[in-house]
């Protein structure tokens, strides 16, 4: 119903612009006639007739493609969804064959997020110096080739690229319009030179409100949105960071990246993952529980502290065939890296196997198991973890096994004595409470004694 242009309006209005000459610059194009004619009589109130228009296709519609370069300010939120949109002659027509070709679709049959699509289209409409702020899945941004999506739009338009600000949105940001995607918000600028803009980059972890069923409940902890603005609008770096390096030196445009790599100091003794560990690739077929004491690990049987549910795996039933693991192997979940699961193999007699879904790590010789498993929980390496993600709603979202051993782990300052003191007490808790099961399977059989 026209609520970015209205914001627009009003900003333009404070700024001195008069009611009808801000009427006379407002664009705004949509599917649903519904919306166009919601969106006119809400500016129809302030006494403004902008031109708004109805449109079956806004990538392809030949009207605004007549408006390409005449833009000095866009704001869109794309359609997200698993829907992907298809090549046709009229999508090369309006974008090109050489943009087309850097997303992925060169012929009739390829298709591509419709997201990535809108970027393309808007950065086309706009002016030089116009600034774009678009809404974008993470998935679209933090796939392999979107960088080289936006330095090929530069060599295709014999212009440059500007990156101002990255900010990440947390699920909520949607949630009351059915979007429970990952999202990101970028500010770009089309210049005609590179100039030396610094990238702001943010996230957002609470916008306000909470989703109650299907209601808007206020959230406690605010807005971070609000401080995220006043930093970009005064230089500040109360809730986000302001980074020197250009855009085009990032080694993904995803927020908890550029914030992790910018942490300063404890990254001067940071190790990628593969100094400190190898993958262990071993599907283990024939186990039988004949066979004596089987522990199956699946994802949902570790917690958020490394615990792994030592009951429950002793009962578990794979359907496929498992992965081998072995004490002393530490286990990183690969499915939904925000649910965060890591866990040591703890040395109790038995075979263990653990669910595809695990990246198997053995650590190197002199690299403590226990520490290393540790060193995986902070922040930044979640963090990091989370950017490699790829899928764009958080059930469906995976990490590469070997992404995984490209990523910085920062030197954790524990006494070894304190991780020794852990490992006892993490291990004698496992094999306490295998007894503790084990005397009440009894029970449960048809045994009438109770026992340790």
């Amino acid at each position: 119903t026209g609520r970015f242009v209205f914001s627009f309006a009003r900003e333009l209005q404070n700024r001195g612009c008069a009611s009808p000459k801000v009427g006379a610059m407002l664009r705004l194009y949509d599917q649903s006639t519904l919306s166009v004619d919601f969106a006119r009589l809400n500016f129809a109130f302030e006494g403004m007739t902008p031109r708004f228009a109805r449109v079956e296709d806004s990538l392809t519609c030949a009207d605004l493609s007549d408006e390409a370069g005449r833009y000095l300010a866009i704001a869109t939120n794309p359609p997200f969804g698993t829907g992907k949109y298809g090549w046709t002659p009229s999508l090369q027509q309006a974008l090109g064959q050489e943009l087309l070709a850097a997303v992925g679709m060169r012929r009739a049959g390829d298709v591509c997020d419709p997201a990535a699509l809108f970027l393309l289209r808007c950065l086309d409409l706009l002016a030089l110096d116009g600034v774009l702020a678009i809404i974008l899945p993470d998935g679209v941004i933090r796939a392999n080739g979107f960088k080289e999506t936006l330095l090929c739009y530069e060599r295709a338009r014999t212009c440059c690229l500007n990156v101002l600000a990255i900010v990440s949105l947390p699920t909520v940001t949607f949630s009351l319009g059915g979007t429970v995607a990952k999202t990101s918000f970028l500010l770009l600028r089309k210049s005609q030179n590179a100039g030396d803009a610094r990238l702001y980059v943010a996230q957002a972890n609470h916008v306000g409100f909470r989703k109650r069923g299907n209601h808007r409940a206020s959230d406690p902890a605010g807005n971070d949105l609000v401080t995220i603005l006043d930093d970009y609008l005064h230089g500040r770096e109360r809730h986000g960071r302001w980074l020197n390096n250009a855009w085009r030196d990032a080694e993904r445009l995803m927020a908890p990246v550029l914030l992790s790599n910018s942490k300063g100091p404890q990254w001067s003794s940071a190790a990628p993952l593969s100094r400190l560990a190898r993958l262990r690739r071993e599907r283990c077929d024939g186990v039988r529980r004949s066979a004596g004491a089987w522990y199956h690990v699946s994802v949902l049987d570790v917690d958020s502290a490394g615990t792994i549910d030592v009951a429950a795996a002793s009962a578990n039933e794979p359907s496929t065939p498992p992965q081998t693991c072995r004490p002393g192997d530490v286990l990183v979940s690969c499915l939904n890296p925000r649910l965060w699961r890591v866990a040591v193999v703890p040395d109790l007699e038995g075979v263990w196997t653990c669910s595809g879904e695990f990246a198997v790590l053995v650590p190197h010789k002199g690299v403590d198991a226990w520490e290393f498993a540790v060193a995986l929980h902070q922040k930044s390496v979640i963090d990091r973890t989370v950017a490699l993600a790829g899928g764009t709603s958080s059930s469906r979202q995976r990490v590469n096994r070997n992404a995984l051993l490209a990523l910085p782990i920062p030197e954790i300052h524990v006494d070894p004595r304190d991780i020794q003191e852990y490992r006892r007490w993490r291990e004698s808790h496992y094999r306490e409470r295998i007894r503790e099961y084990q005397a009440f399977a009894r029970l449960h059989s048809g045994d009438g004694r109770f026992f340790l």
